[in-house]
């Protein structure tokens, strides 16, 4: 069911309210619902949505997890370089991060990492306090042109949704890996499904199309594809 006249509008005088310009509004969406337009929101995410742009607005505090939640699982100890983002902007920007890890952009995908280059572009020392969209943008963009000059990488239209840009992500990878000396046997696209089929199904002839992959399946084979281009592209620098 799709979302409600009332939310829709909720939803628009929050993006007032938080003072967001469209891009940063519609990739609130995208990391939220996977949508760049409330017409693409059903009832649900739209109440999700409503929940993230009243934090962002000033309007609700962040969500805490419940008060005894931990106790029944033992503290995992967080991950090498893994900071707490909780900032507006943050998703975007560690989304962005590590898809500049997998096309062999940057070889540390740590956000310690991310830091670093957010405290480059701006003097904030942590991306949890980016908060001004305008601010953001440039930092993003900047991100995004490094990205399409390193990789060749072009992005696909801003109206493209998250499982686009990923399958894009894919074939860029595997373009770079034949450019960087990688061998093709029938046609790179034939051999990048074969590829993606054998990690995402543990079978080479399962996937005809990327089309067919699942947006969890694409997320599994980037991060392999994206070892497998940094290997090949530290090969060819030696």
């Amino acid at each position: 069911m799709t979302a409600t006249a009332r939310q829709i509008g909720k939803i628009h005088a929050l993006k007032k309210s938080a003072r967001l310009d469209d891009d940063s509004y519609r990739d609130v969406l995208d990391q939220v619902a996977g949508v760049r337009s409330a017409k693409g929101l059903t009832v649900q995410s739209a109440i999700r949505v409503i929940d993230r742009l009243q934090v962002l607005a000033g309007e609700a505090p962040p969500p805490a997890g419940r008060p005894d939640e931990g106790r029944s699982k033992p503290r995992q100890r967080p991950a090498e370089g893994a900071l707490a983002l909780s900032g507006p902007f943050a998703g975007k920007l560690r989304a962005l991060w590590i898809t500049a890890h997998n096309l062999g952009v940057v070889d540390d995908r740590r956000d310690t990492a991310l830091a670093a280059f957010v405290e480059r572009q701006t003097g904030l020392s942590s991306p949890n306090w980016l908060n001004d969209p305008a601010e953001a943008r440039r930092v993003i963009e900047a991100l995004k042109s490094w990205i399409a000059r390193e990789a060749g990488f072009a992005w696909p239209s801003p109206k493209a949704s998250a499982v686009d840009l990923k399958r894009a992500v894919l074939r860029a990878q595997w373009a770079r890996l034949l450019a960087a000396g990688a061998s093709t046997l029938v046609t790179p696209e034939a051999d990048l499904c074969s590829y993606c089929s054998a990690v995402a199904r543990g079978n080479p002839r399962l996937v005809a199309t990327l089309d067919s992959l699942t947006e969890a399946e694409l997320d599994r084979v980037a991060p392999v594809l994206g070892a497998k281009l940094r290997k090949a592209l530290a090969g060819s620098r030696k």
